[in-house]
């Protein structure tokens, strides 16, 4: 029977989710950054389409200029935080599982697979996106109705149609997805560190 000394309870037998949840209470700071860049990305993101639509639509071409400038800072801000969040995902990804080493042999040595781990260390930086994407999304709901309500168009558009919802959500979070996954494979084929005696303690039983 495999035990784990006191240093490494959070990767005993458990599932995958435990392992997860674990990960993410040690290191709770690249989690609430991811989560907050990827809130702002969404939010910025689902504004700029719902004004995209509305300008497509009759509306006094005095507020043209006003138009483009809501457009202008949006799009800056989708596309800046984007970026940033997959160079982030991707960062924080990589340097876990290289100063975890020891931490995946000895989840290997408990019968963790590749996939298992490779679940682990994606599924860290994926959750708090996942949770900020949403997040993101919500708010630009609540924003939307005074934002497009003061751009005075005359096309009827004062919320965010819902496939404007669906589409930028999915879209932000398989591009997340693609940049966690990468390095999280890499990580999982990783040559593990053995398990130190103080971190993995053997005890075999004799029934």
């Amino acid at each position: 029977m495999i035990r784990v000394s006191d240093g490494a309870q959070d990767v005993r037998t458990g599932p995958v989710t435990r392992v997860l949840a674990a990960g993410l209470t040690r290191r709770p700071v690249p989690a609430i950054v991811t989560g907050l860049v990827l809130l702002i990305t969404a939010s910025a993101s689902v504004l700029a389409v719902a004004l995209l639509i509305d300008s497509r639509g009759p509306f006094d071409h005095v507020f043209a200029a006003q138009v483009t400038a809501y457009l202008q800072i949006m799009v800056s801000f989708g596309v800046t935080g984007l970026g940033l969040s997959l160079l982030i995902v991707a960062s924080v990804v990589s340097r876990t599982a290289v100063a975890d080493r020891t931490r995946i042999g000895i989840l290997k040595s408990i019968g963790f697979g590749p996939g298992q781990v490779t679940a682990v260390y994606a599924g860290q930086s994926l959750v708090p996106a996942a949770v900020g994407c949403l997040g993101g999304v919500a708010l630009a709901n609540v924003l939307a109705r005074p934002l497009l309500a003061s751009a005075a168009h005359s096309s009827g558009l004062l919320s965010v149609p819902a496939w404007v919802d669906v589409d930028v959500a999915v879209t932000i979070c398989g591009l997340t997805g693609i940049a966690a996954l990468l390095p999280a494979l890499r990580s999982a084929r990783l040559s593990a560190a053995p398990p130190t005696a103080s971190a993995l303690r053997t005890e075999r039983s004799v029934p």
